[in-house]
């Protein structure tokens, strides 16, 4: 069983496209640029597609676009003994123990989740 540190956000993020570079991952609501990750980034969202080069900021990247309702609610950090690859496995094999943190920490491979909410379940 992996364990996942979790950090919860105090307020959920609305973002709309996860846009994948070589060096980092920036995370969009529309144009607006609202985050930037430069771990290896493990995404887990309910609905989203994967688009081939999207134009933003001048630089194309591959994205993840996710529902007009989407939030970043939290993100996890995992010990930098286990690779982005195992721990993609364990997440898709429901093989996951979560302890939630108060700060995040520093690690190579960060999973962002993800939610669809309604507006007015923000809260």
């Amino acid at each position: 069983m992996m364990k996942v540190f979790y950090y919860p956000l105090k307020t959920p993020v609305k973002v709309n496209v996860l846009a994948a570079g070589a060096k980092h991952t920036k995370l969009f609501l529309d144009d607006q640029e609202l985050l930037t990750f430069h771990e290896v980034i493990i995404p887990v969202a309910e609905k989203s597609r994967l688009v081939e080069n999207v134009e933003r900021e001048g630089n194309i990247y591959d994205a993840l676009v996710l529902t007009e309702l989407t939030y970043l609610t939290g993100y996890g950090m995992i010990e930098d003994t286990i690779s982005p690859q195992e721990a993609v496995k364990a997440i898709e094999e429901n093989d996951v123990e979560f302890e939630e943190v108060d700060k995040p920490f520093d690690t190579q491979t960060r999973i962002l989740y993800f939610e669809e909410k309604l507006a007015d379940s923000l809260h």
